[in-house]
């Protein structure tokens, strides 16, 4: 993965500006050649009207020439058909481009003129559309190492979640069900049929409860909201708590991770509040706002009295930190207790 990242990084930040510097070499070689196709020319014609005195004629027109810097030239040199140097500037200090063009008089080569033209500017440009795509390309590594990373961590994250709810769900039916069918066997020896049917059929509503967490039943044909809906229904049909509904009248569909985590967490902070909180009133609570669901179930009961969080709590906080959310639970004395989750729309990493 690391060695993926260098290596892309490497080549948008090398390719794109190489590439963009032989483009301008190749501009500035055609420059130069234009140049000197020009001032042949012009040694032509004044070899055509005086083809003994042209040398010194040609010096003149060269060097005012080099002096008005047409498109960038900086340098001229001139050789007759010897190769004997006529006139030649000095060259500046600095990156040049060269072009040469051969000078013909009555189908004859009588010399050679080379221009040179100013490469500062494109070095410039190349340097500066080298750092750009440095940046651009350092990025893209960070980027192709960081996400594949990132999802790795959401696996692993998801995994070490689902490992740590069977350990639970496996505890949990090891003290209910399994004691409740110990308890049943007892029965059986003593002859007490009807304390080994209750030891069954509370061993029954363990195992149903647990296939009830593996798979949330209140999700299957509605959304988020019609699930809390029918969870306060089952609330209040089983048990003396008033249940106090605060939901949309209608939401959007959300992604399944969200609605799922949200359910669970619902669920969990309810089955707690019967259980544990000895309330007599519940409230639950959803907003859908500015990108984010906002979970509250809240409860009259006892509060928490200053125990230690059990496994519960610390699932409903994975559930909402694998989504990028947060989950607080505010509880003191009889005041009851208060969860709140918050969850992005779109699912993210911490």
């Amino acid at each position: 993965m690391l060695v993926l990242a260098t290596l892309t990084g490497l080549l948008v930040s090398v390719v794109p500006s190489a590439v963009h510097h032989g483009l301008r070499q190749a501009e500035l070689r055609q420059r130069a050649a234009r140049q000197a196709e020009l001032l042949a020319r012009r040694v032509r014609e004044l070899a055509s009207q005086n083809p003994l005195l042209w040398r010194y004629d040609t010096a003149k027109h060269l060097q005012a020439a080099t002096a008005e810097r047409p498109e960038g030239l900086v340098a001229v040199w001139l050789f007759d058909g010897d190769g004997v140097p006529v006139y030649a500037d000095a060259v500046p200090a600095g990156p040049v481009v060269w072009g040469a063009a051969v000078v013909r008089s009555a189908d004859q080569v009588v010399g050679r003129v080379e221009a040179a033209v100013d490469g500062r500017p494109a070095r410039r440009a190349a340097l500066l559309f080298h750092l750009v795509f440095c940046v651009l390309g350092g990025a893209l590594g960070v980027v192709l190492y960081v996400v594949p990373l990132r999802a790795v961590r959401v696996r692993e994250a998801d995994v070490r979640s689902q490992a740590e709810e069977r350990a639970r769900i496996a505890r949990e039916l090891h003290d209910g069900a399994g004691q409740s069918l110990a308890a049943a066997r007892l029965h059986l020896m003593a002859g007490s049929t009807e304390g080994a049917t209750k030891a069954l059929d509370a061993a029954a509503d363990e195992l149903r409860r647990a296939v009830d967490e593996l798979r949330p039943p209140g999700l299957e044909g509605t959304d988020l909201v019609g699930g809390l809906r029918e969870l306060a229904e089952t609330v209040t049909g089983a048990s003396r708590l008033a249940v106090e509904l605060e939901l949309p009248e209608t939401a959007p569909r959300l992604p399944p991770a969200v609605e799922h985590a949200a359910y669970r967490i619902a669920q969990e902070a309810v089955a707690n509040a019967i259980r544990h909180a000895q309330a007599s009133r519940l409230r639950l609570a959803l907003q859908l706002e500015a990108g984010t669901l906002e979970l509250q179930v809240a409860d009259d009961g006892r509060g928490t009295g200053g125990a230690a969080e059990g496994r519960g709590i610390a699932g409903m906080r994975e559930r909402a930190r694998e989504l990028g959310g947060t989950m607080t639970v505010r509880a003191g004395g009889r005041r009851g207790t208060l969860v709140t989750a918050r969850i992005p729309l779109e699912p993210g990493v911490p």
